[in-house]
C-alpha cells in the first residue's frame, strides 16, 4: 500500500478532525499539523498527540506578524516533539501591511529554526524578492528551508535553488489557469518536491466546493504523476522525511 504525506495541513481548524485522523491512517497518511500564532500552536502541539501519524510544526503567520514570536520557544521548551518552525515568512497581498513588522517577525523564526536546528516552513506571497535577499543573508545557517504553497514561475524554482529549497506542491497544481505551476513543478528537482494540502483550504479540482483534508493528498500526488510523467509516490513520501528529519522506525 502506497505511503502519503501532507506537509502541510491545518487539521486543527476541521470539525471532523478526529474522524480525519483515523481515515488517514487506515489510507497510510502521515501529517504536519502547522501553526499560524500562539493559539493553534497550542492546538497543535496537543492534536498530534491523537496519532503516531501526526507531527507538528510551530509558527508565527506573517498576518498574525503582530505577535510576540518568542511565545514559540516557549513550546519549544515545553514539547521537545516539534519538527519544523513555520509557517513564517511574508506577505505583502494586501494594502496596508507593516513590511517591516514582518520582516523582523520572519528573522526572528529563522533564529529560533537555526537555534534548536529546525527545518523552516515558509509562506510568501508577492514578496518574493524580499524573501530571497533574507535567504541570501540566512540560508546557510538553515537546515532545510521549504517554500509552502509555491504558486509562481519557474524562474523563483531557479532562483531558490541556490539555497536548496524545497518546493510543496498543493492543490493549485490541478486548477487549469495554472499553466506556470505545471512548468516550475517541471524544473524542480525530484528529491525537493513536497506534497501538501494547506487544508482547509484550496481544495484540489475534483472536489472543489467541498472541504478541503489531508485525505486529498492522494489526488495531488496522481497530478504531480500525470504532470512529470513517471510515478515518484514513493520519492515524494521519503522527500517529506528527509525534509523534516522523520526516522520510521
Amino acid at each position: 500500500m502506497e505511503k502519503y504525506f501532507d506537509s502541510h495541513t491545518h487539521l486543527n481548524f476541521l470539525e471532523n478532525k478526529f474522524e480525519i485522523i483515523k481515515k488517514c491512517e487506515e489510507q497510510n497518511i502521515k501529517c504536519c499539523i502547522v501553526g499560524v500564532d500562539i493559539k493553534s500552536c497550542n492546538e497543535v502541539l496537543e492534536l498530534s498527540k491523537k496519532s503516531k501519524n501526526l507531527y507538528y510544526s510551530l509558527g508565527i503567520h506573517p498576518q498574525n506578524a503582530s505577535l510576540d514570536a518568542n511565545l514559540i520557544e516557549t513550546l519549544l521548551n515545553k514539547d521537545k516533539r516539534c519538527v519544523a518552525i513555520g509557517e513564517c515568512g511574508l506577505d505583502y497581498y494586501y494594502d496596508g501591511v507593516d513590511k517591516e513588522v514582518q520582516k523582523n517577525v520572519f528573522i526572528k523564526q529563522i533564529e529560533l529554526a537555526t537555534k534548536y536546528k529546525l527545518p523552516l516552513i515558509i509562506h510568501c506571497r508577492d514578496a518574493y524578492e524580499d524573501l530571497y535577499s533574507i535567504l541570501l543573508k540566512y540560508h546557510k545557517n538553515l537546515s532545510n528551508i521549504l517554500i509552502h504553497c509555491f504558486d509562481t514561475t519557474s524562474y523563483w524554482v531557479e532562483k531558490f535553488n541556490e539555497f536548496n529549497c524545497f518546493f510543496a506542491i498543493g492543490g493549485k497544481i490541478t486548477y487549469e489557469k495554472n499553466a506556470y505551476l505545471k512548468e516550475a513543478l517541471l524544473r524542480m528537482p525530484l528529491n525537493r518536491i513536497l506534497t501538501e494540502t494547506d487544508s482547509p483550504w484550496l481544495t484540489p479540482k475534483p472536489f472543489r466546493g467541498s472541504m478541503n483534508t489531508p485525505l486529498n493528498i492522494i489526488c495531488i500526488v496522481n497530478y504531480i504523476n500525470e504532470i512529470l510523467q513517471k510515478n515518484i509516490t514513493k520519492k515524494l513520501y521519503e522527500n517529506s522525511l528527509a525534509f523534516f528529519k522523520i526516522k520510521e522506525k
